[in-house]
């Protein structure tokens, strides 16, 4: 009974969709209502060729460039959550995973300017369905597809091109890593910078694509900066995600092989964006954004599958957690 009453809880329905867009409301109050932020809104500094570009058309942190950016945080979500609806990673129907993202991303992404960080995170979303894709069919084009988006993400943030190597090891487990797989995957990422730099050499400046890449070897580069208590709810946030993935490995033996390897590559996910925010390469604090997507989704599905005094316990202190960091962060 229990368990039923937490599946009808967590399910997609009207009035959680209702929920969650009010709730995405509040929480981008300085939209809505800018008189009333106490963030600084300075607008990033973009050093990536399509963010410059974007830059350039529009300050990022104006009315527009916050429009913008709520209706791409918005569609997040929703793909995120259609996501778990195609491929069932997570064995019940559940609203958790973009609950997760929508409060964490909300309050520790500030101020809700349009970001690079956002955009890959949109690119990254859809290379994972792609890649998941992949796994079912096994259309080269799918691979191709990852490729060619990891590539066009790795334009706002270098270190992105990296998460091609979490895919080829997803694909050699699920013995999908083939010779036409290696194939499609190198012409996905060629062609983004190949269009690139011929538009570059049209308008006269390949060397800006040149040092954008060479920097891009530079490790322990981007420097991080968070309040106390930001650092005391990434903490807590930590331990979750450590207790979740633990669960999963050892104590959740009930999914079949297939969910298991989709969710063990959002793990290596998760932990490889970790690895690239420990080593501090460039363009690195652009991957928070993809951090808090796959650290909701592994959130998500332990809270969704689990319900203990503890896991109630979790939640109430989370909720508090993320209202204290609302008000007085």
């Amino acid at each position: 009974m229990r368990q039923g009453r937490l599946t009808d809880t967590i399910a997609p329905s009207a009035q959680n969709f209702i929920f969650c867009i009010i709730l995405a409301c509040i929480l981008w109050y300085d939209l809505f209502f800018p008189s009333l932020s106490t963030k600084e809104e300075s607008a990033v500094i973009g050093s990536s060729p399509l963010f410059s570009l974007i830059e350039s058309g529009f300050p990022t942190c104006s009315s527009i460039g916050k429009a913008i950016s709520f209706g791409i945080f918005l569609l997040i979500n929703f793909i995120l959550l259609h996501f778990n609806e195609v491929f069932s990673f997570i064995r019940v129907r559940t609203i958790l995973p973009p609950l997760f993202f929508l409060i964490i991303g909300s309050i520790l992404i500030q101020p809700h300017c349009l970001s690079a960080g956002m955009l890959v995170t949109l690119i990254a979303m859809t290379a994972l369905y792609a890649s998941f894709f992949y796994v079912n069919k096994g259309n080269p084009i799918q691979a191709f597809n990852v490729a060619f988006l990891l590539s066009i993400a790795s334009l706002f943030s270098i270190s992105s091109i990296t998460y091609v190597i979490p895919f080829i090891l997803f694909a050699y487990s699920c013995s999908m890593l083939n010779m036409r797989t290696v194939v499609a995957l190198s012409m996905g990422l060629i062609l983004p910078y190949l269009y690139t730099f011929l538009a570059y050499l049209w308008v006269g400046h390949p060397e800006t694509l040149v040092t954008y890449i060479t920097d891009g070897v530079d490790i322990f580069h981007t420097k991080f900066e968070y309040s106390t208590l930001s650092i005391l709810y990434i903490s807590f946030l930590g331990i979750l995600a450590i207790l979740s993935i633990f669960n999963f490995s050892v104590g959740d033996t009930q999914d079949n092989i297939k969910p298991r390897k989709e969710f063990s590559h959002l793990i290596i996910l998760f932990l490889w964006t970790l690895l690239l925010l420990f080593l501090r390469v460039p363009g690195s604090d652009i991957l928070a954004f993809p951090l808090i997507l796959f650290l909701s989704i592994i959130l998500g599905r332990y809270f969704s599958l689990n319900e203990s005094k503890f896991t109630r316990i979790a939640i109430l202190l989370f909720a508090i957690g993320s209202g204290i960091l609302f008000f007085f962060g």
